[in-house]
This record gives structure tokens, C-alpha cells and sequence, in this order.
């Protein structure tokens, strides 16, 4: 959930690719094997250093959005519990 609040606010991720991180951030977040820590400390210096990063965080601020509005997350349930319940 902290990627997720931290990618709406437009905030660098770094993360490992562990849990769920690679479903909503790969491509817009910097993500790194677990334990590596070569890997990390190169994520996070490409976080502080990168000149294209605005329109990065822009797009995963814009993939949250889309993906994890709270009505389209609250519409899904409504629809999977209503097609529980008509069974």
C-alpha cells in the first residue's frame, strides 16, 4: 500500500521485485532484486539522479489512478458480490 500512496504523489519508488511492487510499478518505479545491494544503492542513486524523472512519476502517478480509483475499486466489488449473491 505505501508504493501505491507513494506513486500517487508523484514520490520516486524504489523497491524490491517482491509482493506485489512488479504488477504496479514495473516501468515507472525502480525495481530490485531482493538483497542485492549493488542494485539498490544504483536504484536509488538513478531515483536522486534522473533527468526524465517528472514525466516518470507523472505516468505511475497516472497508472494508480487509473487502476486503484476507490469508486472503480468499490464498482468491482458491488459487481463481484452481486454476481456472487445471483448464483
Amino acid at each position: 500500500m505505501v508504493g501505491i500512496e507513494a506513486m500517487s504523489c508523484e514520490t520516486p519508488l524504489v523497491a524490491t521485485r517482491k509482493g506485489g511492487f512488479p504488477e504496479f510499478a514495473e516501468g515507472v518505479a525502480w525495481l530490485v532484486p531482493t538483497g542485492d545491494a549493488a542494485a539498490l544503492a544504483e536504484a536509488l542513486e538513478n531515483a536522486i539522479t534522473d533527468n526524465g524523472l517528472s514525466g516518470r512519476l507523472h505516468l505511475g502517478r497516472l497508472r494508480i489512478l487509473e487502476r486503484y480509483d476507490f469508486r472503480k475499486v468499490g464498482e468491482s466489488y458491488i459487481r463481484l458480490y452481486e454476481t456472487v449473491l445471483s448464483r
